[in-house]
């Protein structure tokens, strides 16, 4: 109903370009690196209804605008039978001028038990960027630590 206030989305175009260089080696199949960037247009109008204001009261369609994003993937040393492998990545977003960093490190104990650790942050490095109510700006405080175990059975 018109009395409603909704969400519009239009048509979008996501380009996203990658080089990834694989360093795999016998012991460490999965090791590589890449750098990547996407670039968003379009995808967001405006509420609609008749109470829809200038700003808009739902969140972007798309979390990221116009990035670049560097990571690195494999395993890092093995004491005993401990293997302890990481993934890592830093993402920029050029309209928000923020980032978001994200580390992920693995514990593998033996083929059934495993451990987990991982960080997350995000801010930016300023709020005058092209985008001021985006993800990275809406969610800047909200860094995180987890801690896990899986076990396969």
């Amino acid at each position: 109903p018109q009395t409603w206030i909704a969400k519009q989305n239009a048509a979008a175009t996501v380009v996203n370009l990658t080089l990834e260089k694989s360093f795999a080696t016998v012991t460490n199949p999965n090791r590589k690196a890449w750098l990547s960037f996407s670039n968003v247009n379009g995808g967001d109008v405006g509420d609609s209804g008749n109470f829809s204001g200038e700003t808009s009261l739902f969140e972007r369609r798309y979390m990221f605008q116009q990035s670049v994003m560097t990571g690195w993937q494999g395993r890092w040393f093995q004491i005993g039978k401990v293997v302890v492998s990481n993934m890592s990545r830093a993402l920029y977003d050029i309209s928000q001028r923020g980032y978001l960093l994200s580390s992920e490190f693995n514990l593998r104990f033996s083929r059934s038990l495993s451990g987990l650790l991982k960080f997350d942050t995000l801010g930016n490095f300023a709020l005058d960027g092209q985008i001021t109510d985006g993800f990275l700006s809406n969610y800047r405080a909200n860094d995180r630590a987890s801690l896990g175990v899986r076990y396969v059975f």
